[in-house]
């Protein structure tokens, strides 16, 4: 709720629940109302809507330095990007965290797991990693 000021001047929108005008609903069904979806196990991801285009977005809370920002910038430059052999999710924007100067908010396009649907076989599993790492041996670091 901190940040939902911030975020919507950056063109993103959080659920109604997370509006500072929010009101609970816990007088009505839970089942039928948007407050009663579970939030992320994970404290640090969130979705949201993108206001340019309406896409729904995963917004995920990362250390400046993280690793995992690293490569997802690197996987996301302009020249990886129009490689065929990329198949990662891009990095759609990063964000300055504007509770906390050390982090960033990395904002990417909702997919579903990756393990959903589940690997029916090896063979999937070995598919999998095959793309993951064609990429990678198609480059030099």
């Amino acid at each position: 709720m901190k940040r939902h000021g911030y975020l919507l001047d950056c063109g993103y929108k959080l659920r109604p629940r997370y509006s500072p005008s929010w009101k609970a609903s816990w007088s009505e069904l839970l089942t039928e109302n948007e407050d009663s979806f579970p939030m992320s196990s994970h404290g640090y991801i969130m979705d949201a809507r993108r206001l340019s285009d309406d896409p729904t977005v995963m917004m995920k809370i990362v250390a400046r330095d993280a690793e995992e920002l690293i490569i997802t910038k690197f996987l996301s430059s302009e020249q990886l990007r129009s490689d065929i052999n990329n198949h990662c999710v891009p990095l759609l924007d990063i964000l300055d965290d504007p509770l906390d100067s050390e982090r960033c908010i990395m904002v990417l396009p909702l997919l579903r797991p990756a393990k959903n649907p589940p690997f029916a076989s090896v063979g999937d599993c070995v598919e999998f990693v095959e793309q993951l790492l064609k990429l990678l041996c198609s480059r030099t670091f």
